[in-house]
């Protein structure tokens, strides 16, 4: 009997502010996690009212793989609004919010997303 695995695509958003020193990081370790059982299908980065080079970081990592999106908010509204324009666009079965001053390991975003495969789960967190 052969079994199909089917796979859980995933929305990555990031609200940042002036996140110049990290941002570069931590989308090169979105962009290499380790998956068996899920795909990172896209990362949208909000960046609200960033004014050192957060933008143009993304814009650049947007250039190289398609799956990294900016949604720029002309003004810092917070983190709150910058969580509802991610929710706007995302297409994934499953959104995960990654903060912006952080690098997770390798398999963090499959290890926090597995638990999706039993559908009494409606939220993780790590």
């Amino acid at each position: 009997m052969n079994l199909v695995v089917v796979m859980i695509s995933v929305s990555m958003g990031i609200c940042a502010y002036n996140e110049e020193k990290n941002i570069g990081n931590l989308l090169d370790r979105l962009l290499s996690q380790k998956t068996e059982k899920i795909m990172i299908d896209e990362i949208i980065v909000v960046s609200s009212g960033s004014t050192d080079r957060t933008d143009e970081i993304v814009r650049e990592y947007s250039k190289k793989d398609d799956r990294i999106k900016l949604i720029t908010q002309p003004k810092r509204e917070g983190k709150a609004s910058a969580i509802n324009e991610f929710l706007k666009v995302a297409n994934g079965d499953v959104c995960v919010l990654e903060s912006a001053d952080t690098l997770p390991l390798d398999d963090t975003i499959e290890k926090l997303c597995l638990p999706f495969y039993d559908e009494k789960v409606g939220m993780t967190g790590g």
